[in-house]
């Protein structure tokens, strides 16, 4: 009898330290993933940044030279400030409050702007979650800051940057679907 009671505390001892094991593993695993959810934009993020505000040209500039086309800010514009700030290590981005994802479309439609799909209109409020210092130097310095100060220069297309202690970004809205391979050649056929 002492024998099979002393077999049955091993046994709960053995599946308490497993249970432990699955606990800490679960844990390990959930911070993975909230790692993963926050860059690929499938989750909110809060931390410090910097805001990149982008706007056209306040009426009655000085800029007769430039084509009046270019004289309001483009989807192109916005598209190497994103750029920009990714180069400069910014860790997650939105613009106008729309998260910006590696499935992220930005296009141009008449004189409209959409952001996932969605329009966005002026001023264009880019928030960059990421060390504020480093990114708002970097970014000035880099790429991204050198065109808009371009723009500027030559459109008068106008821009601020701003340190932020917090800053919160939405989840983006694009979700994830996966390609199915079709096995029978029928299926892959287009109805007549």
């Amino acid at each position: 009898f002492e024998a099979a009671v002393c077999g049955l505390e091993d046994d709960s001892l053995e599946m308490e330290t497993r249970a432990g094991q699955s606990v800490l593993q679960g844990a390990e695993l959930r911070q993975l993933m909230a790692a993963a959810q926050a860059v690929v934009g499938t989750a909110p993020v809060t931390g410090p940044g910097i805001v990149v505000t982008v706007d056209n040209p306040a009426p009655g500039g000085e800029f007769d030279e430039c084509d009046p086309s270019l004289q309001v800010v483009l989807d192109y514009d916005l598209q190497q400030v994103l750029n920009g700030l990714w180069a400069v290590g910014a860790e997650a981005v939105s613009i106008n409050d729309e998260r910006v994802t590696p499935l992220t479309a930005m296009r141009s439609v008449n004189d409209v702007i959409l952001v996932n799909i969605r329009p966005i209109a002026p001023p264009y409020v880019i928030s960059a979650i990421g060390d504020p210092q480093r990114l708002a130097g970097e970014f000035l310095d880099g790429p991204g800051g050198q065109y808009l100060q371009q723009i500027f220069q030559t459109c008068g297309i106008q821009f601020t940057i701003e340190n932020r202690e917090s800053r919160r970004l939405p989840r983006g809205g694009a979700s994830l679907q996966v390609a199915e391979h079709l096995t029978n050649s029928t299926e892959a056929r287009r109805p007549s």
